[in-house]
Order: structure tokens, then C-alpha cells, then sequence
């Protein structure tokens, strides 16, 4: 990814975090290929998105929008989820 991408990624990511009103968190290792599947569809279903992005531009975009207490977390496999005034019904995923 080239300099201007990332910086684009970046700003992308601080908008989506600033209309979120919640953040989830989660490590995927051990999930299978289908598994993940179902929970994006889940999700989208749900009226959410599940997007795969870079944790080191996640951190920097966390971070530029005031989220310093929780940068320890962006480490690893983690996934992302930012959903923003929408309802998760309770599903089993």
C-alpha cells in the first residue's frame, strides 16, 4: 500500500470511529474460512460491516481521534467491528 493509500485508509477509519457508537474488538485465530463467512453475513444482515484493515492504520486512526486508552488492544489477529446506531439482535454465531 503506497503512502497516499495509507493515509487515505487512515482518514477513512477516523470517520468510522468518530460515527461509531460502539467498537468490538475480537481475535479470529481459530475461526475457519466458513465460520468467518457466516459472521460477515450475520453482521451484514444486522445492518453492520465487517471489514479487514491494517491494525497499524487502525491504531494510528484510533489514536488521531482520542481513543488512546485503548491502543494496547490493536494487537495480533483482532478483528474490527464499528457499528454506529444500529441493534444487534442476539445470534449465535
Amino acid at each position: 500500500m503506497v503512502r497516499k493509500d495509507k493515509k487515505d485508509k487512515v482518514k477513512e477509519l477516523e470517520a468510522l470511529f468518530q460515527e461509531a457508537n460502539t467498537l468490538v474488538l475480537s481475535e479470529y485465530r481459530g475461526l475457519t474460512v466458513s465460520q468467518q463467512t457466516q459472521l460477515r453475513r450475520n453482521l451484514k444482515k444486522a445492518g453492520a460491516s465487517f471489514n479487514v484493515v491494517k491494525m497499524s492504520l487502525a491504531k494510528r486512526a484510533a489514536s488521531n481521534v482520542g481513543f488512546d486508552d485503548i491502543l494496547d488492544y490493536f494487537q495480533d489477529q483482532q478483528q474490527l467491528l464499528l457499528l454506529s446506531q444500529i441493534q444487534l439482535k442476539q445470534q449465535k454465531y
